[in-house]
């Protein structure tokens, strides 16, 4: 069977699908969520408000777009880590690989992780439904990868623990803007073996 193609209209349509995305999201890290209103995303993705609205009903609605495609992508590189890795560790090495690509560019480290909190939280039904379903695709990668080793269910309650390790030692960092990127990076790395030990006493 042929692979379908779109056509130019609707990759210009999806374009503009994915800029209103982006432009949500680069306003809430840099500027805040309450800053992110749709007059302000319109404007960045040079485009009127009205054509927001043909595109998303409300702001948490192009902001969880993004994050369904970030998702698809996480999904295409748990399945593609090398075999017979920890769960953990898989989650932990892909999280060091986003902190130093997220350092080159200068980005907030964790600030991903952050909104994804706030948009799982929002207000909209809509949104709420389709970040669990994403989070649950994610899951279900993670358990492919184990050969079904670790179930679904499990998967998903793993990946949440990450994102609470993740929110967590952002908060550690708020309090101390003295941090070495290393320093950062250890702390990283001590909270998954946390993780992974079960938080026991014994090394």
């Amino acid at each position: 069977m042929a692979k379908y193609v779109a056509g130019i209209r609707e990759r210009k349509k999806q374009q503009t699908r994915d800029t209103l995305a982006m432009s949500a999201v680069t306003i809430t890290m840099t500027e805040g969520l309450e800053s992110a209103t749709i007059a302000r995303i319109a404007e960045l993705a040079n485009v009127s408000s009205r054509t927001f609205h043909n595109y998303f009903p409300h702001r948490d609605a192009a902001i969880r777009h993004f994050f369904e495609q970030y998702i698809d992508r996480l999904c295409e590189e748990v399945l593609g880590m090398p075999e017979g890795m920890h769960p953990v560790e898989l989650i932990q090495s892909m999280t060091v690989r986003q902190f130093q690509q997220r350092r080159e560019h200068d980005q907030p480290f964790m600030q991903l992780d952050t909104l994804f909190i706030s948009i799982r939280e929002s207000p909209h039904l809509d949104v709420i439904v389709q970040t669990y379903m994403d989070l649950q695709k994610l899951a279900d990668a993670l358990s492919r990868y184990t050969h079904g080793q670790l179930g679904s269910s499990e998967a998903y309650t793993l990946i949440n623990a990450c994102i609470g390790v993740a929110r967590g030692l952002e908060l550690q960092l708020l309090n101390n803007e003295d941090i070495s990127e290393d320093e950062e990076l250890l702390l990283l790395n001590s909270a998954f073996d946390a993780l992974k030990r079960g938080f026991s006493t014994s090394v």
